[in-house]
C-alpha cells in the first residue's frame, strides 16, 4: 500500500468523476486502460502532462453509451429532480416567448460583444509571448534626460550590449539590430527591382535569442558571414518564385551602394504579434564592413536596438538597481555636459502595449486603449445582466401564484431557487451558445477593422479564453439569476395565491437598476463623441503646412555619379507638365520619424555642456515652397552658390531650444555641431512633422540638393491616374532598374492616427451595441409595466383623462430615470475623458454639449421604447382593459 503511493496517481477528482458516471459493466475496463496509459505516459511527458490527458480522456469517456442508467445511480432521485427542474424551465421560456426572446438577445448581444472585446484585448497582450526566452528577455531604453526635456529612445550605441554583458555577470547573451526601414531597400535578382521594407543588420546570435522559426538554413550560421543575407517567405517568393532561394546570390542596394550577397537562410514570416517584424535580415558584420568599423565604435550612433537575455531566474529590477555605477563609467562624458543618462530594461512582452519612444521598429498598441475596451466590456455586460434582473423581477408578480402552490404542495424555499436558478442556467447557456456563434462569424469583421489576425479557431482552443467564457457563464448565473431566484423564493404562499403581492422594494431596485445602465450608456456615448472628436481634431487640424495634392515617390537606391543630371532631368520633365506646380527632394518627409539627430548642437562660443539634441533634415532649396512652410524671419536656401552649404534654417522651437530670445535674434548668429559651423539664414514656423499626438519638434534643416530619399510633387488637380501613370514613365527613363513606389502625403501622414481610429470605431460599435441593450431591457420592461397597468389605464380614460394626459402620464416615471441616469454619467465621463485627453500634446476643449447630446440621445430612444408601448395602452378601449384585468 504505502509502495502504491509513492507513486503518482492520477487527479483523484477526475478518478472519482469516471466511477460516478460509468456504467459497472464498463467501469473496470475503462478505467484500467486509463490508467495504464497515464503510468505509460508519467514516462513519456511530464508529471503534469500526464494528469492533463487523463482528465482530457476521462471527459472523453463521457459519452451515452457509458453512462449508468438513472435507476441505477447513487445520485438518482437527485438526477432526476433536476431533470424536472430543466423540463419546467425549458417549458416556462417557451410559454413566456417574448420574455425569454428578450432576455436571450439582450444577454446574446452583451456576450457577444464581450467575447469580441475580450479576443482582441488576448490579441494585444499576446504579443512576443511565442519566444521561448521570452521571461529572460528584454531591450535596453535610453533616456537623456535635460533640462527642459526627455529624450526616450530604443536607439544606443552598437558596443553598449558587449559592455553590459562584460560589466554584469547576470546578462547570459546579447543581440542588436541596426535597421534602415527609412531608407529605400532594393533586391535584385534577374527580374524586376524588389522594393522592400524592415530590412536589419543583425547579429549571428539573432535566431538563437528570438524564437523566429528559420525553415531553410543554420540558425547558428546564418547571419555569421559578411554579406549574408536572411529572407522571409514572402519576399524569398516574390524574388524567387517557386524556385529554391537558399545559396543564391542576390544584390542588394541601400544605404552603403550595391553589393552582392549570397542568401544563407530562409526564414518563416513573422506573427503579426510581435513589436519586430522583418522582412529581411543581413549579417551585422556586413555593416561593420561597409562603415569601416564606425558603426561597431563609434559613439554618436545611438540607432541600434539592443536586446538583453539576463540569466534564468534573474529579476529586472535586480540587474537596473546596479545600472548607475555602468552609467556614471560609461556616460561620464554626457553627465559631465549637464545631461543626465538613464537606462531602462524594457520586457519584450510590455513593448508592444507599453512603449512608444524614438526607434521603435514598428507602430506599437496602447495600454491604456485596452484598458478602455476592456471596461467598455463590463459595463456591456452589466448592462446586459441589469436587464435580466429587472425582467425577470418584473415577471416575479406574474409568477407568484405558481410559488404559491408549489410551497403549498410541500416545495422548501432552497427548492424554488434551485428550479430559478436553473432557469437562469438555461437561458444564460442558450444565450452562451448564440453569443459565441455569433462572434466566431465577427472575427473576420474584426480582424477587418482592427488589421489583426486573429483566428476563430481561437475562441475554443485558447485556454485562457475557454476559461474566460467559462467564468463570465458563472458570474452571469450568480449576478443574474441569484437576486430573482431569492426574491420569488420568498413569496408567502397566502400572499401569493390571494394576489395580493405589492412589491415595492423590487419596484425601487428596478429604477435603480435602469438608472445604473443609463449612466453607464451616458458615459459610452460620451466617451465616444470625445474619441471622433478628437480623431476628427487631429485629422483636419492645420498641421502648420500645406501636404495636399503633394505626390511622394521613394528615391532610387542604385546611384552612380550620374546621379545630379537624373535628377535634374526628372525634376525638368515633371515640371514641364501642366499638372505639376513644384518638385523638391529631401531626406524626410511629414509624417516621418527623424533618424539624423545630433547630440552636439550649440550656439558658437558656448561651453559643450550647453550641446543640444536637434533633428536634422536635409532639404532641397524647393522645400518650403513646396511644403508653404511658413517663414517667420530671414531667408531660405538659394539654389546656387556653395557658401549656402554652410548656412541652415531652424524651426521656432529649435530657435528657442538654442537660447535665442526670439526668431529675428536667431538670424546670422553661428552654431555648431560636429566640429561645423553653420550660419543660421531664416526661421521657419513650427510644424508637426509627426502626429498631434506629440508636441512640435525642433528641427534643424540643412541644404541637400542631391538629397534622395524623397521626392515631393506637387499637383495641381489634374487627373490622378493619368498623372500617375505620366510620373511613372518619367521615373523608369530616369533611372532604370529603381522601382517605382509612390503614396500620398496625407494619407500618409494620416495613417500616424491609424491606432486613434481604430479606438474611435470599436468605441462607436461597441456602444451602439450598449444602447441597443438597454433599450431592448427598456422596451421589454415597458411591455410589462403597461400589461400590469392596463386596469389603471382604462379606469382613467373612463374617468376623463385624455390620450395625451395618459401619455404624458406613462412616458414620465421613465423620462425622469433618464435625466437622473445623465445627472451622475455626465460628471463621470468628463472626468474620464479629460483624463484621456491628457495624453494628447495637442487635444480639443470638452465643450457642454459633448453631455448634453447623450442625454438627447437617450431620452429619444427611451421615448420611443416606452411610447411604442404607451401609444398602444392609451388608445386601448377602456371596457376590454378593465374586464380583461379582472
Amino acid at each position: 500500500m504505502n509502495k502504491q503511493s509513492s507513486h503518482p496517481q492520477p487527479p483523484q477528482w477526475a478518478d472519482k468523476f469516471l466511477e460516478w458516471y460509468c456504467s459497472p459493466s464498463c467501469r473496470e475496463e475503462i478505467q484500467g486502460d486509463l490508467h495504464e496509459a497515464f503510468h505509460r505516459r508519467r514516462k513519456q511527458f511530464s508529471l503534469r502532462k500526464a494528469k492533463r490527458l487523463f482528465v482530457w480522456e476521462v471527459l472523453l469517456s463521457f459519452r451515452w453509451s457509458n453512462m449508468r442508467s438513472v435507476g441505477n445511480s447513487p445520485g438518482a432521485g437527485w438526477m432526476s429532480t433536476y431533470r424536472l427542474y430543466f423540463k419546467i424551465a425549458w417549458r416556462n421560456m417557451l410559454k413566456a416567448k417574448t420574455f425569454s426572446s428578450i432576455n436571450i438577445a439582450g444577454l446574446t448581444i452583451g456576450l457577444a460583444t464581450c467575447i469580441l472585446i475580450f479576443q482582441f484585448i488576448h490579441s494585444e497582450l499576446s504579443f512576443d509571448q511565442f519566444h521561448i526566452y521570452k521571461s529572460d528577455l528584454y531591450r535596453v531604453e535610453l533616456d537623456r534626460i535635460y533640462a527642459d526635456r526627455t529624450d526616450k529612445s530604443a536607439g544606443c550605441t552598437a558596443f553598449l550590449g558587449s559592455a553590459l554583458a562584460e560589466y554584469f555577470p547576470e546578462v547570459e547573451a546579447y543581440t542588436k539590430l541596426w535597421g534602415t526601414k527609412h531608407v529605400n531597400n532594393v533586391l535584385h535578382y534577374d527580374q524586376d527591382p524588389l522594393l522592400v521594407e524592415q530590412l536589419y543588420y543583425a547579429d549571428s546570435n539573432f535566431f538563437e535569442l528570438f524564437t523566429f522559426r528559420l525553415i531553410e538554413g543554420d540558425p547558428h550560421t546564418a547571419l555569421l558571414e559578411p554579406f549574408s543575407i536572411v529572407l522571409t517567405q514572402s519576399v524569398a517568393r516574390k524574388l524567387f518564385g517557386n524556385t529554391p532561394a537558399m545559396g543564391k546570390t542576390i544584390r542588394y542596394s541601400g544605404n552603403y551602394g550595391t553589393d552582392d550577397y549570397q542568401v544563407t537562410g530562409i526564414a518563416q514570416d513573422p506573427p503579426y504579434n510581435t513589436h519586430l517584424p522583418f522582412s529581411t535580415l543581413i549579417s551585422f558584420k556586413t555593416l561593420i564592413e561597409q562603415t569601416d568599423e564606425r558603426a561597431d565604435r563609434s559613439t554618436g550612433w545611438n540607432a541600434f536596438l539592443t536586446y538583453l537575455k539576463l540569466k534564468d531566474g534573474t529579476p529586472q529590477a535586480t540587474l537596473e538597481a546596479k545600472l548607475h555605477a555602468f552609467i556614471d563609467q560609461y556616460y561620464a562624458d554626457l553627465q559631465e555636459k549637464d545631461v543626465r543618462v538613464q537606462l531602462y530594461l524594457q520586457p519584450i512582452t510590455s513593448i508592444h502595449l507599453h512603449s512608444n519612444i524614438r526607434f521603435e521598429p514598428d507602430t506599437n498598441g496602447s495600454f491604456k486603449v485596452v484598458k478602455i475596451l476592456g471596461w467598455v466590456a463590463v459595463f456591456v455586460l452589466i448592462i446586459a445582466w441589469v436587464n435580466y434582473i429587472n425582467l425577470a423581477t418584473s415577471k416575479a408578480v406574474e409568477r407568484a401564484k405558481e410559488v404559491g402552490v408549489l410551497k403549498v404542495i410541500g416545495a422548501h424555499k432552497r427548492d424554488l431557487r434551485r428550479q430559478f436558478l436553473i432557469e437562469s442556467t438555461l437561458l444564460n447557456l442558450c444565450s452562451l451558445v448564440f453569443a459565441i456563434s455569433i462572434a466566431w462569424l465577427a472575427i473576420p469583421l474584426l480582424n477587418q477593422i482592427t488589421q489583426s489576425d486573429i483566428s476563430p479557431v481561437a475562441l475554443l482552443n485558447s485556454p485562457e479564453m475557454i476559461f474566460g467564457l467559462t467564468g463570465i457563464f458563472v458570474l452571469g448565473i450568480l449576478f443574474s439569476g441569484f437576486y430573482p431566484a431569492f426574491v420569488m423564493a420568498s413569496f408567502s404562499p397566502a400572499s401569493a395565491l390571494g394576489g395580493t403581492i405589492r412589491w415595492t422594494k423590487g419596484l425601487n431596485l428596478r429604477k435603480a437598476l435602469v438608472m445604473v445602465q443609463f449612466a453607464i450608456s451616458v458615459i459610452l456615448i460620451a466617451g465616444s463623441l470625445v474619441v471622433f472628436k478628437q480623431v476628427n481634431f487631429m485629422l483636419h487640424n492645420d498641421i502648420g503646412m500645406n501636404i495636399r495634392q503633394i505626390m511622394v515617390l521613394q528615391g532610387p537606391s542604385l546611384l552612380d555619379s550620374t546621379y545630379p543630371s537624373r535628377l535634374a532631368n526628372l525634376k525638368n520633365q515633371l515640371l514641364s507638365f501642366n499638372y505639376v506646380d513644384q518638385v523638391t527632394n529631401s531626406t524626410a518627409i511629414p509624417g516621418k520619424e527623424i533618424t539624423w539627430i545630433n547630440n552636439g548642437v550649440r550656439r558658437s562660443g558656448q561651453p559643450e555642456s550647453s550641446n543640444q539634441s536637434i533633428p536634422f533634415i536635409g532639404v532641397e532649396h524647393e522645400f518650403f515652397k513646396t511644403y508653404q512652410l511658413p517663414l517667420v524671419a530671414g531667408r531660405t536656401f538659394r539654389k546656387d552658390g556653395e557658401e549656402e552649404n554652410d548656412k541652415v534654417v531652424l524651426t521656432k522651437s529649435a530657435a528657442s531650444q538654442l537660447g535665442f530670445a526670439d526668431a529675428k535674434s536667431a538670424l546670422n548668429q553661428t552654431i555648431s555641431f560636429n566640429d561645423r559651423k553653420t550660419e543660421v539664414i531664416g526661421v521657419v514656423a513650427d510644424y508637426h512633422q509627426e502626429s498631434l499626438n506629440h508636441g512640435y519638434q525642433p528641427i534643424l534643416f540643412l541644404r541637400a540638393e542631391q538629397a534622395n530619399s524623397y521626392f515631393s510633387i506637387k499637383l495641381t488637380g489634374f487627373n490622378t491616374n493619368e498623372a500617375i501613370r505620366t510620373i511613372r514613365q518619367v521615373w523608369n527613363e530616369s533611372f532604370p532598374g529603381n522601382p517605382f513606389s509612390y503614396f500620398f502625403q496625407d494619407e500618409y501622414f494620416d495613417r500616424q492616427y491609424r491606432a486613434d481610429r481604430l479606438f474611435g470605431k470599436l468605441m462607436a460599435m461597441f456602444t451602439g451595441l450598449a444602447i441597443l441593450i438597454a433599450c431592448l431591457g427598456l422596451f421589454g420592461l415597458t411591455a410589462f409595466t403597461m400589461q400590469k397597468r392596463r386596469k389603471e389605464i382604462g379606469i382613467r380614460k373612463v374617468l376623463g383623462a385624455s390620450t395625451h394626459q395618459i401619455l404624458i402620464n406613462l412616458t414620465r416615471e421613465h423620462m425622469t430615470l433618464v435625466f437622473a441616469a445623465a445627472l451622475i454619467g455626465a460628471p463621470m465621463a468628463y472626468v474620464l475623458m479629460q483624463n484621456w485627453l491628457n495624453h494628447y500634446a495637442f487635444a480639443i476643449t470638452l465643450k457642454w454639449w459633448y453631455f448634453l447630446l447623450p442625454l438627447l440621445m437617450l431620452a429619444m430612444a427611451g421615448a420611443i421604447a416606452v411610447g411604442f408601448h404607451a401609444i398602444k395602452a392609451a388608445v386601448a378601449n377602456p371596457v376590454n382593459s378593465i374586464r380583461s384585468a379582472e
